[in-house]
Parts: C-alpha cells; sequence; structure tokens
C-alpha cells in the first residue's frame, strides 16, 4: 500500500551522505514494509537483518565491531550479499533489540561500501546498554499508522480526486453535497478501522470488520506484551493500568486524565505516574495534550505537567478497547451513523491523531469560568483555536464567547460533519476529515515537522 514515507526514503536514498536512516515507530505501522519495498526496488544488493525473528543476527555483531570484520561475519552467513558502492544496503529490523548494530552503525557508513537503514520499536526506551551512541551518523524518522489520505488510496480513490480536493479546502469552497456525504461515510469507515496496515489491507480486500477487529486485537496484545517485555520493573504494572485505563479516561467528564482512574487511592498522582505515561508516549502508543494556563506562545512554556489528556495514536486501536470493553456494539454505530451524534471522545481523538500527523504539537484551554476549547495549535507561526463538533449541532456558542476573550489567537476552526464555510463570525467551518489536510488550512507546513511534503500520484488502480 502506498505511504508518504516512500518519497522520504527515495530522497535519503539519493543520497545517504554517510548517515543511516533510522525509521522509528510503534508496532505494526508498516516500518518493515515501507522500507523492504523501497530497498528491494532500488538496490541490486539488499540484506535485511531481524534481530527478533532471527535472533542469530545479533551473534554477528558480538565482539569486534570494526568495519572488515562486521563484513566478514555478515557476508559468511549471507554470502549473496555484497558491498558496492551506491548498490548495496544492510537493513537493520527491530534493531532495538541489539544494542551493539546501533554501535556498529559509525563504522558500516564509514566504510563507504553499503547504505544502511534501520527500523525499530521503542525507540530511546531500550538502549541502556549501548557502547557509543553513533552521534552524527544517524537520521531519525517516525512513521505512523497511516493517515485518512493514505486510507484514501487505500480505497482506490485516484490522484486527481485528492487533489480537487485539497483545492476546495484550500479556497474555502463547499463540496458538492453528495460528495461530502460519500466522504463523511467513508471517515467513520476509518475511524472503525484505523491506521494501522494490517487492519486497512484486511478492510480493502475484504470490507468486513471481523477480520479488522482481528488485526486490532493482535496489535493491542502486542502493546501489552511490549510493557511486560521492555518497561522497567517498576513502571511495568502502572503502564499496563494507564494503557487499559485510556478508553474509560476519554469516555469520562472534560476527558481530563484522572489518576485515581488508574489506580483507586487517594494518594496518587503524577510523581507516581509521570515515568509510565512517558514511556507510552515514547513507545508510540500515546499522545499527551497538556492543558495551557493562559492561550500565548510559546504554547510549550505555558502546558501543566499534572493537567492533561491521552489519546491514542491510532484511533481504530481505541474502537476496538471500547468494543472489547463495552461487549460490542461501537464498531456498527460508528459505521451506520446511527451513533455518531454520541462519539464526541472518539471524534475528538480522531481530530488529535490528524492533527499531531500533520507535526502539530496539540494542546487545550480549560479554565474555571472561561471557554473550554479543545485543541490549540501553533498554525503557521499563528495561534490557532480548533474545537469538535460530531454530531449534527454544530453551533459555536461557545467558541465565540472564546472568541471575545482570547485576543491573540489568529483562527478559529471548527470541524464538524457539515461543509466548507465561513460564517458571520469569523469562524472557519470545515468537514471532520478535513483535519487530515491541514496542510492545505494553511501555506506552509510547521517548521517542527520531521514530516514528506504529501505526495502527489496519477490516477491508478485500487491498490
Amino acid at each position: 500500500m502506498r505511504r508518504k514515507i516512500t518519497e522520504a526514503l527515495e530522497k535519503w536514498g539519493r543520497n545517504p551522505n554517510g548517515v543511516c536512516l533510522l525509521v522509528k515507530g510503534a508496532r505494526q505501522v508498516g516500518k518493515t514494509y515501507a522500507i523492504e519495498e523501497f530497498a528491494s526496488r532500488r538496490y541490486r544488493y539488499y540484506l535485511r537483518l531481524d534481530f527478533i525473528n532471527n535472533p542469530d543476527s545479533i551473534k554477528l555483531f558480538e565482539g569486534s565491531l570494526e568495519f572488515e570484520t562486521l563484513l566478514a561475519r555478515i557476508t559468511s552467513a549471507h554470502p549473496e550479499f555484497k558491498a558496492v558502492k551506491g548498490e548495496s544496503i544492510l537493513f537493520l529490523d527491530e534493531i532495538q533489540r541489539c544494542p551493539e548494530a546501533k554501535t556498529a552503525i559509525k563504522p558500516l557508513v564509514n566504510s563507504g561500501k553499503l547504505d544502511v537503514i534501520a527500523s525499530g520499536s521503542l525507540l530511546g526506551v531500550q538502549y541502556s546498554g549501548i557502547k557509543s551512541e553513533p552521534v552524527g551518523y544517524v537520521h531519525e524518522m517516525e512513521l505512523r499508522s497511516m493517515d485518512f489520505e493514505e486510507f484514501m488510496w487505500a480505497m482506490g480513490f485516484s490522484g486527481s480526486f485528492i487533489e480537487s480536493l485539497r483545492n476546495s479546502i484550500r479556497k474555502k469552497e463547499p463540496l458538492d453535497p453528495v460528495v461530502l456525504d460519500n466522504l463523511n461515510a467513508y471517515l467513520r469507515n476509518y475511524i472503525a478501522v484505523g491506521g494501522m496496515p494490517k487492519a486497512v489491507e484486511e478492510f480493502s480486500r475484504t470490507h468486513s470488520y471481523s477480520g479488522v477487529a482481528s488485526a486490532q486485537k493482535d496489535i493491542t496484545d502486542g502493546y501489552i506484551t511490549d510493557i511486560l517485555s521492555y518497561t522497567p520493573k517498576n513502571i511495568r504494572e502502572p503502564a499496563r493500568r494507564t494503557f487499559l485505563s485510556i478508553p474509560r479516561q476519554l469516555g469520562a467528564r472534560n476527558n481530563r486524565f484522572r489518576f485515581t482512574e488508574v489506580e483507586d487511592r487517594k494518594k496518587v498522582g503524577i510523581r507516581e505516574y509521570e515515568d509510565p505515561i512517558q514511556w507510552l508516549k515514547d513507545a508510540g502508543v500515546a499522545q499527551i495534550c497538556r492543558n495551557l494556563s493562559e492561550i500565548a506562545q510559546p504554547l510549550k512554556e505555558r502546558a501543566s505537567e499534572s493537567i492533561f489528556k491521552i489519546y491514542m495514536k491510532d484511533t481504530g486501536l481505541l474502537v476496538h478497547m471500547l468494543e472489547s470493553d463495552s461487549g460490542g456494539g461501537v464498531r456498527s454505530e460508528i459505521v451506520s451513523g446511527s451513533g455518531w451524534i454520541n462519539i464526541g471522545p472518539i471524534m475528538e481523538n480522531e481530530i488529535a491523531e490528524m492533527l499531531t500527523k500533520n507535526g502539530h504539537d496539540v494542546f487545550y484551554y480549560e479554565k474555571k469560568g472561561k471557554s473550554e476549547l479543545d485543541f490549540i495549535i501553533s498554525l503557521g507561526g499563528k495561534l490557532a483555536a480548533i474545537e469538535v463538533k460530531s454530531g449534527r449541532h454544530t453551533e459555536s456558542r461557545s467558541m465565540i464567547k472564546a472568541k471575545q476573550e482570547n485576543s491573540g489567537v489568529s483562527r478559529w476552526i471548527m470541524f464538524e460533519p457539515g461543509n466548507i464555510r465561513t460564517d458571520e463570525n469569523g469562524i472557519e467551518h470545515y468537514p471532520l476529515f478535513c483535519a487530515a489536510f491541514m496542510d492545505c488550512i494553511y501555506d506552509e507546513p510547521p517548521a517542527s515537522a520531521d514530516l514528506p511534503p504529501p505526495m502527489r500520484f496519477p490516477d491508478s488502480p485500487s491498490v
């Protein structure tokens, strides 16, 4: 399936410049698939060392890490692989299982005889055993689950259709009502399926949700396994409980994270759960959205350390967890639209996911006696306030009040099931799925985004 990271891989492949590209991300987001497709197509000699499924590969990096020694070991195990400048690439898959392999990156790329690319889950968490960090020899890039545009590609939407949609968003032109209804239906499918490639592939092939649910169960079970396998013992159980509490947290009043939802005792707070929550964030499982003391730049300096919301980084996995907790019915209500009016927390999670996939840090504003705002982001260097409406009732009284109270906000945006328009109060209204196309709502991407530009494809058959 088409992934936007392909363009970044191609750009690096044209000029590696003595740097290993390290693609990190949560399990099952498609790291191995994307790298294998790129490497096997572009290079004459391609070797993948999988440190999880083939643990014998770890032995290749024991002892001396000089290049000639490493090459002799590798080619003795894989004689078909040859080191030829510009024609050879070594793929170190799941590198977190072999810290010595990360140390070996420097001599490998310094040889000039082969390119090196790596992938790994839970990076930054599992590297206490590294003897020497290859500073200056690694460029890191995060891959997340498929975004809504990639989902549209998988469903067979043509490049010309998506470009036409992008132009309508840029020009703030209303969409044809039939097109709007159809895209809202695809959004509901995307929310139910999520962006994990295995789930998307299953849905695109069968249009059945039974296989999707099975794929999502495997992934969430894998998250629990990772927590029990990789976390330090002192935060293992708190991290597991925190992960399992996320659906309940989002369903609670105001969605604010409550420590008592994780552990039923009075004196419990950020001191006990700071490390478990940070681990889930580093692992690519959860997204933290912090409350602001005031709406002003820089946002990070005004963000609370103890008052925040936690979102799942893939909404489809959240739906699966809610489905499991409730005994069923959540997914069917979303897909049919019958429960569309009651999925506020799910839709809020989806918009958070879309915003962060576009490179935005997300914050929210909630203060007693003041209007509440779902998200505050920096949009093209200016502050933007965002409200999410999942139901048909889309009056913006709270946003109008907030607009009167906050003169420092330049853009007021509401994502809702309705069409594109700007109302008499200067509030911009967009369909919910437009949050996936934030690069069309501003002229330049955020400076902090480590993301390739959107890819453009000509019309082609369904993938």
